[in-house]
């Protein structure tokens, strides 16, 4: 130490200046450096992720004894259709033809008839007297067929009567299919005498004094017993009121009825909105017509669809001029 004090002391003055200058630079170098190293902040390293807890596996069981199967038991019915599915029904769509009949042509073949009528009838009316109101809008002889004891059933048969249109009871039977009616619907049920049908029919005709007739609103498996028919034809006649077979089954046999009876009655010839676009109801309003030009007279069905209103909208003012539209009362039944 004494040789370096020693040895700065023998250098000039300049030299010596410069010296105690780079010490001090160097000293203050190593005096950062150290501060850097012990004052740094903590690098942040991100924790790693927790493994996802994984679910205990099922401890193995005791094999338990194995019991001889029970029989098993015959599967139930399907449930009755819910309460908003009350006026959604298969029965109005096309029935595909019996095996013992050859299915309908296109239309009928022979000569075109002098005088043709259509009659073109709505069902299911009732729920809305403004859909109603739409249809006799269209300026076109319908006929409107309401069902008994709806919310608007008293108001869309008196609007379908003061258009000058024919009105009709769409009088609820029984199908084939699992179905349950309300207790105030108004139905004919296989289960009723002869009494309680006539007592149906008189409380929904006094509902409807509108009606000049009636058709069968399903009704599958009722209009294919003779018998009960004839009951219900008897009470028509007596009133002096019609009735329009749906044709909702092949081996309908309301016409077997109404010979016995002596009274004759009118069948449905087209389901105008089996499918549901205005194309597919268009082609059926053109069946119809073929129908009527070459029989005479037809009948077709419609229900109260937007599709069914815009294609009888359309079809009004481009159908076929040789064929009259008309009353479901002008027409000849038989």
């Amino acid at each position: 130490m004494r040789e370096g004090r020693g040895a700065l002391r023998r250098l000039p003055h300049r030299d010596r200046l410069r010296s105690l200058v780079f010490a001090v630079w160097a000293g203050s170098l190593a005096l950062a450096l150290v501060c850097a190293l012990v004052f740094r902040e903590p690098r942040l390293i991100a924790p790693e992720p927790e493994p996802a807890p994984t679910a205990a596996l099922p401890q193995p069981q005791a094999a338990l004894p194995v019991e001889p199967a029970a029989p098993q038991a015959a599967p139930e019915p399907a449930p009755a259709p819910a309460q908003s599915d009350a006026f959604i029904y298969e029965e109005h769509h096309a029935y595909p033809p019996s095996p013992s009949k050859r299915p309908e042509p296109a239309y009928p073949p022979g000569p075109v008839q002098p005088g043709a009528k259509l009659a073109v009838v709505i069902d299911d009316l009732g729920e809305s007297a403004a859909f109603a109101r739409k249809l006799a809008a269209l300026g076109i002889p319908l006929t409107l067929s309401v069902m008994p004891r709806l919310g608007e059933t008293q108001d869309t048969a008196k609007l379908g009567a003061a258009a000058g249109l024919d009105v009709i009871l769409h009088q609820p039977m029984e199908p084939k299919r699992r179905y349950v009616f309300t207790p105030n619907s108004g139905a004919l049920t296989m289960d009723m005498d002869s009494k309680a049908v006539r007592a149906a029919l008189a409380a929904n005709l006094a509902a409807n004094p509108e009606a000049k007739g009636v058709n069968n609103h399903m009704g599958s498996r009722y209009t294919e017993n003779a018998e009960r028919m004839a009951v219900v034809l008897e009470f028509l006649k007596a009133r002096g009121l019609f009735f329009l077979d749906s044709q909702t089954t092949p081996d309908s046999r309301a016409g077997d009825a109404a010979r016995r009876v002596g009274m004759p009655i009118y069948s449905r010839d087209v389901f105008l909105d089996n499918v549901r676009s205005v194309r597919a109801i268009l082609d059926q309003l053109r069946q119809a017509e073929q129908i009527s030009l070459h029989r005479g007279q037809a009948i077709a069905i419609g229900h109260p669809y937007p599709e069914t209103l815009l294609a009888l909208s359309i079809w009004s003012t481009q159908r076929d001029r040789r064929v009259r539209l008309a009353r479901l009362s002008e027409l000849t039944p038989h």
